[in-house]
């Protein structure tokens, strides 16, 4: 088959054109992975730093019982955005991610990677793709067929991110600053009340 012929089959596109683009995608997915641990860094150093910064004002003689009480608030708050925060940005960076990945396995399909390998090409002879089944499958969805709404990449864009198991463990980890962080505050304001009728 001529370059021509091969060009036809794939709309029009060149494959080296084709190629770039992969890289490209490839590059910003693994950019869009990276800012995820990024993201959750973050989250742990800044609730380190809390408690850490707590840690240092209890050692001092300037714990009154109404700074106990502020900083439990602050904790208590502190907690619930710093979890709401980074669930939501790690959902952002999957959605990219997974446009990425979408655009990917596209291309894949327009160079022919997701074709029949011949049986004597094989390594293995039940093997007889390139990639996995799942990958070759991605860009449909589990329900393409059933797809009615105004964008159907977003709709398998959100799918693919809510039953993502990255993105359930980071809601778990949330969960867990919540507590950590809430009990805390809970405390400190339990401390501050119980200094406050002493000093009665």
């Amino acid at each position: 088959m001529s370059d021509h012929q091969a060009s036809a089959n794939r709309g029009g596109f060149d494959p080296d054109s084709l190629r770039s683009l992969y890289q490209t995608l490839n590059a910003s997915r693994i950019d869009w992975s990276r800012r995820k641990w990024d993201t959750l860094r973050l989250m742990v150093l800044i609730a380190s730093a809390s408690i850490a910064g707590l840690g240092g004002l209890a050692l001092t003689d300037g714990m009154t019982p109404r700074l106990q009480f502020g900083l439990g608030m602050v904790f208590v708050i502190e907690g619930v955005v710093l979890a709401w925060w980074t669930y939501q940005n790690v959902k952002r960076e999957t959605a990219h991610q997974m446009r990425d990945f979408y655009a990917m396995v596209q291309v894949e399909k327009l160079l022919g990677l997701h074709a029949v390998i011949p049986e004597g090409l094989r390594v293995r002879s039940g093997l007889s793709h390139i990639f996995t089944l799942d990958r070759r499958r991605a860009p449909q969805g589990r329900n393409a067929a059933d797809t009615l709404g105004p964008d159907p990449l977003e709709e398998w864009v959100s799918e693919r991110v809510d039953d993502g198991s990255f993105v359930s463990h980071v809601g778990l980890l949330g969960i867990f600053v919540v507590f950590l962080l809430s009990a805390v505050g809970v405390v400190l304001m339990v401390l501050s009340m119980m200094s406050g009728r002493e000093d009665r």
